[in-house]
Parts: C-alpha cells; structure tokens; sequence
C-alpha cells in the first residue's frame, strides 16, 4: 500500500478514535441516561466533551477532501514524494490537532488546522500540474 493510501488509513482510525472520545466524553458529562437518542441540546462549547465533539467533527469535515485528493493521486498515478509528505504533514497535523482541541488552545488549535490544510495543499499542487 502506498504511503498516501496508508495515511488516509490511519486518518480514517483517527476519526474514528475521536468521534468515541467525544462520545465517551459526552456520555461522561450527561450521564449515560441522557446520552442515546437525538439529543436537542449539545453540550457547551467550552467543556471538554463539546471541544471533542466539535474537534471530531472538523475532522471529518477535513478527511473528505483529504480522501478525495488522496483517491484522485491514486488512481492517476499523480503520487509521488510530494503528495507523500502532504499526505504525512495532514496526518501530522490532525493528530495534534485531536490532542489540542479537546484541552482548549484556541491559537495553537487554528495554527495546527492551518498546517493540516498546507498539506492538503501540497497533494493538490501535484495534482494541478
């Protein structure tokens, strides 16, 4: 497997981890009764658990673009030692970003964002030429 679609990997497991430690989060500040179901009010933004949720959410929001790039590199045979380290400075990048986020680092958190997004920037580049 490449070092692209490896990366999209492991960015789809820290997903994943990070949408469960909203829930754990979520669940630990409500309380399991209050927790299954559609719940109408999310938890504040500033707790930790509505920093996980929201972090987690970015996230997602990050790895469609991130995939479709990565996809894209692929299958046109694009990949090359510049789309690997965009893929690496995105992977890079969010997972600081799903460590800070939840604690609360406001500017520390968007320059970490901004980083994962120059990677994304990066595979696009190659793409483009």
């Amino acid at each position: 497997m490449s070092k692209e679609l490896t990366l999209l990997t492991w960015s789809a497991a820290l997903a994943i981890a990070q949408l469960l430690i909203a829930f754990i989060a979520t669940t630990l500040e409500f309380g399991p009764p209050d927790v299954p179901g559609g719940r109408t009010k999310p938890p504040p933004a500033d707790s930790f658990s509505g920093r996980a949720q929201h972090a987690a959410q970015n996230m997602l929001q990050s790895l469609v673009p991130f995939t479709a790039l990565v996809l894209v590199a692929e299958t046109t045979n694009l990949t090359n030692p510049q789309t690997g380290l965009g893929a690496e400075v995105f992977f890079a990048a969010r997972f600081v970003y799903a460590v800070i986020a939840p604690i609360g680092l406001p500017w520390l958190r968007t320059s970490v964002w901004c980083i994962a997004i120059a990677g994304m920037g990066l595979i696009l580049a190659q793409l483009m030429i």
